[in-house]
């Protein structure tokens, strides 16, 4: 009995490492430094978020299907007022990913008007590993960028 319970939760662990999102170095420093940003501004970063597609919308994008599976998405940051994409220059090399950050982006202004919506690149934030760039370029891009 004791090895079958070890087995399903070793299983459990595995399926989970599979469904989760690995978040890159450069992406995770670029989140935290705009996170910063914004609880300096007085914002509360929220610390979890995930948006389910309402069905009109899931049947006009073809989703929930084989090729598009996603109904729903969580933004890298959201705030009482903002929601925040972090994309990078390369903007995903596979076009389901460019097509999901589109669809991500056009529920936002759509469905959920209350939110600012903003997509910064990463590479105008931090370096390959993390670390911020240069404070007051950073600060400059964000000031233009976000607010």
């Amino acid at each position: 009995m004791t090895a079958n319970r070890t087995g399903i939760v070793g299983i459990t662990a595995a399926l989970s490492n599979l469904t989760e999102v690995k978040e890159g170095i450069q992406h995770r420093g670029a989140r935290r430094i705009v996170e910063f940003y914004l609880q300096s501004k007085d914002r509360q970063v929220a610390k979890w978020n995930n948006f389910q597609f309402p069905p009109e919308f899931i049947k006009k994008h073809k989703l929930g299907t084989r090729s598009k599976p996603n109904t729903s998405h969580s933004y890298d940051i959201m705030t009482d007022t903002e929601l925040v994409e972090i994309d990078d220059l390369d903007h995903h090399p596979k076009p389901s990913r460019r097509i999901n950050d589109g669809i991500a982006g056009e529920y936002a202004t759509i469905y959920h008007p209350e939110y600012r919506f903003y997509r910064l690149l990463k590479e105008e934030i931090a370096d390959r590993k993390g670390r911020i760039l240069e404070p007051k370029d950073v600060s400059d891009y964000l000031k233009e960028n976000l607010f």
